[in-house]
């Protein structure tokens, strides 16, 4: 799981310098700036994991630590 979040945080960083002139753009910020920001950082921060056969073979090598990764996380955010 770690690796994988590692992977998202460099993609992250690729489209954040990519998509530059948007934050550039949003960057006199009011309310409605921020929240497209925040909008815009979260679909940034997406990234959909496909592989062939992943039902097969991803799915269960991850759902063991999956639950116990999200706990985790859950309990920094709180």
């Amino acid at each position: 799981m770690q690796h994988l979040e590692t992977i998202v945080d460099a993609v992250f960083e690729i489209l954040k310098e990519k998509f530059q002139y948007v934050f550039d753009h949003l960057e006199p910020e009011n309310k409605q700036h921020i929240a497209m920001k925040g909008r815009f950082v979260s679909y940034l921060q997406e990234h959909i994991f496909i592989g062939f056969n992943s039902s097969c073979y991803d799915i269960p090598l991850v759902k063991a630590h999956l639950l116990e990764y999200i706990l985790d996380k859950s309990s920094l955010l709180s």
